[in-house]
C-alpha cells in the first residue's frame, strides 16, 4: 500500500543548526550539512501524519553511523523546539495571546505544554556491495563487557538502513531509483550489469540521465548518457561501454609492446571504426602515465 504521495514532499533546508549555551553561559553554535532533507505526509488508515525524513547517501561503511545520525536528529528536534519558543515570543509581543494563560514552566521553557514535535526519521542509504559491518545502533558502540543493568539505563538508537545489496523483491519500485539500486546490487558480478539489462531490455530502454549519471558514479562504469534526450537506452549504453572496454585494452597492449602514439591511433582506427582519434589520444596518454 502506498503511504506517501511524491506530489506531497517538500523540501526543507539541510543545515542542522541549534545554539547551545557553555558552562560559561555563552552561546555557541552549532552547525551540519545533511545530504537530504523532506517533509512528507505519511497517509494511513484515513490518517495523515506530517513526518521529516532525512537521508544519508553512504559510499563507504561509516562506523560511527548511529552518533552521527543521533545527533542530526537531536539537533533538528531541538530546532523544532527553538522554533516553537520564536512563535510564541512573537505571538505575546503582537498581543494576540494576551488573554491565553501561560504557566511560568511553559514560559521559561518556550515550549508550550499542548506543542507537539514532528517526528524524525534518518534513513542510511548504503551503496557499496561489501556487507554492512558497522555497527546499527549506540547500543552496538558500547564494549561488549558492559553490566546489562546499566546498558538498561541508557537510551537506545537504531539507524534505519538501506542496503541494494540486500534487496530482493525488485518489482515493489515504481521509479528508476530501483534501476539504480538494482545495478549496484549485481555490480560486483561478473558482466552483472550486462547480464541485468539483457534480461529485463525493455525496463531499461529509457532510464533518466540522472539515474545513470548515478550509476556511473557509485559503480565506477563509464555509460554513455544520451545528453539530448533526457533519457538514455541501456541496452545501447551497456554495448558501447562493453566496446570502450575493449578498445582501452587493446591502447594498453599497444603501450606494452612499446607502440608509438602514432602507431597506437593507426592500430586501434583500423579495428574500431566507431572511435574517434582523440579518444584514443586522450586514453594512450592516460594510460602512460599511470
Amino acid at each position: 500500500v502506498k503511504v506517501v504521495n511524491p506530489n506531497e514532499l517538500v523540501e526543507l533546508d539541510t543545515t542542522e543548526l541549534t545554539v547551545i549555551e557553555d558552562i560559561a553561559e555563552k552561546s555557541v553554535s552549532i552547525q551540519k550539512y545533511r545530504d537530504v532533507l523532506k517533509q512528507v505526509i505519511i497517509r494511513k488508515d484515513s490518517k495523515a501524519i506530517y513526518v521529516i525524513i532525512g537521508m544519508e547517501n553512504q559510499t563507504d561503511i561509516h562506523y560511527a553511523m548511529p552518533v552521527k545520525n543521533f545527533f542530526y536528529d537531536a539537533m533538528r528536534y531541538a530546532k523544532q523546539v527553538q522554533m516553537a519558543a520564536q512563535k510564541h515570543k512573537l505571538e505575546r509581543r503582537s498581543h494576540h495571546q494576551s488573554k491565553k494563560n501561560v504557566s511560568k514552566t511553559e514560559f521559561l521553557s518556550g515550549w508550550e505544554k499542548t506543542d507537539k514535535l514532528i517526528p524524525v526519521i534518518t534513513l542510511t542509504i548504503y551503496y557499496g556491495t561489501e556487507d554492512w559491518d558497522g555497527a546499527r545502533s549506540i547500543h552496538e558502540m558500547f564494549d561488549q563487557d558492559i553490566d546489562s543493568m546499566l546498558l538498561d539505563l541508557i537510551p537506545d538508537y537504531k539507524i534505519h538502513l538501506l542496503e541494494p545489496i540486500k534487496i530482493t523483491n525488485w518489482d515493489s519500485f515504481e521509479s528508476d531509483i530501483g534501476i539504480l539500486y538494482h545495478t549496484i546490487a549485481v555490480s560486483n558480478q561478473d558482466c552483472g550489469i550486462e547480464k541485468l539489462v539483457n534480461s529485463e531490455p525493455e525496463r531499461y530502454r529509457h532510464v533518466d540521465n540522472k539515474i545513470v549519471n548515478a550509476i556511473n558514479f557509485y559503480t565506477k562504469s563509464d555509460f554513455q548518457v544520451e545528453e539530448g534526450k533526457g533519457k538514455t537506452d541501456m541496452c545501447v549504453a551497456t554495448q558501447t561501454s562493453k566496446e570502450k572496454a575493449r578498445i582501452d585494452e587493446c591502447i594498453e597492449n599497444c603501450i606494452h609492446f612499446n607502440q608509438s602514439l602514432e602507431e597506437t591511433v593507426k592500430y586501434v582506427l583500423d579495428r574500431y571504426s566507431s572511435v574517434s582519434e582523440s579518444y584514443i589520444i586522450d586514453r594512450y596518454n592516460s594510460l602512460l602515465s599511470v
